[in-house]
């Protein structure tokens, strides 16, 4: 298939990760020739929600500022037009190397495991791109345990620097593509949040009133249930099943990894927390999150596990 986008006349190689070779007038140079470099401290004795300055944790650069958090002070302040990066992940993780361009003139304030960087002879947003979640970060992630980047790591990253103009216009074209990638994805957001409201709702008159839509009905006597086939009895729900609180479990009894032999899966109100060799069930169960917003939450166990005590168990 014949790419859209035109090729160069002359390339060179050059070994890294990321690519092989490279447009012959296109220089490398190492990250810190073209910016600054300032890692965050920590600011989580000072959060609060009523701070004025947003805490830049990896958590708010990972969900591009979506999820915030505030402190009332500021000991690493980022500046208009910083790429802010994550510096630190567990294994696999979705924050390692994720970058943050600040376009705004809101009081930031760098957390531990996040750095500044701040251009100095390159385009701010060309080097934003170059460097997001990039493959030569993610190389040094093994796995299995938590990535930490070096300072020198970061300073030490061979930049690829076309001409200013150059820059420019692949940072213009990058912004353009990917506002439209960004609007189709959020018509998907909303299209499937639209097909789970439907599902749920098929599934809540399926249970309520049955498939027969000429059925009689009568009142159930119920507030939230309303109205049901005539011919339906409504009963207590204990009458049907065991019911009981899950079981707390110490920390010393979870295991680390789910690969080892005779062991089950931790339950709570949200789907599975981790793994411990006891369990507290049978396989006919259900476990319904019993606290907070995973209240109502329900999972099918089709295994035996260990339920925790922020849900309950129903044995049928």
């Amino acid at each position: 298939m014949k790419s859209k986008y035109q090729d160069y006349l002359n390339y060179k190689e050059f070994k890294s990760v990321f690519v092989s070779a490279i447009p012959t007038h296109w220089e490398v140079k190492p990250l810190y020739t073209l910016c600054g470099f300032m890692q965050g401290k920590a600011h989580e004795p000072f959060v609060d929600e009523n701070g004025e300055h947003i805490c830049v944790n990896s958590r708010f650069v990972s969900t591009a500022g979506n999820k915030t958090k505030y402190c009332t002070e500021n000991l690493t302040p980022a500046n208009k037009y910083d790429i802010l990066m994550v510096m630190s992940d567990l294994p696999n993780g979705r924050a390692l190397a994720k970058a943050f361009f600040v376009q705004d003139d809101k009081s930031y304030a760098v957390n531990q495991r996040v750095c500044a960087l701040t251009t100095l002879s390159i385009n701010k947003k060309f080097l934003y791109y170059q460097l997001d979640r990039s493959p030569y970060f993610l190389m040094y992630n093994d796995g299995s345990n938590q990535t930490h980047l070096s300072n020198n790591i970061f300073k030490k990253y061979p930049i690829l620097v076309p001409t200013n103009d150059e820059q420019q216009k692949i940072a213009n074209f990058l912004d353009h593509e990917t506002a439209k990638i960004d609007t189709l994805i959020a018509k998907q957001q909303q299209l499937i949040q639209l097909l789970k409201e439907k599902r749920q709702a098929v599934i809540s008159h399926a249970v309520t009133k049955g498939l027969n839509p000429d059925a009689p009905l009568r009142d159930s006597g119920v507030e939230w249930l309303g109205e049901v086939p005539a011919h339906w009895e409504v009963a207590s729900l204990r009458w049907f099943v065991d019911i009981a609180s899950g079981d707390g479990l110490l920390n010393i009894d979870f295991e680390s990894n789910s690969d080892q032999e005779n062991i089950f899966p931790v339950l709570g109100g949200n789907g599975v927390m981790g793994y411990t060799k006891k369990t507290n069930t049978k396989k006919e169960t259900f476990a319904i999150g019993r606290v907070g917003a995973l209240c109502g939450n329900v999972h099918l166990v089709s295994e035996p596990c260990w339920i925790t005590d922020n849900a309950l168990k129903i044995s049928y």
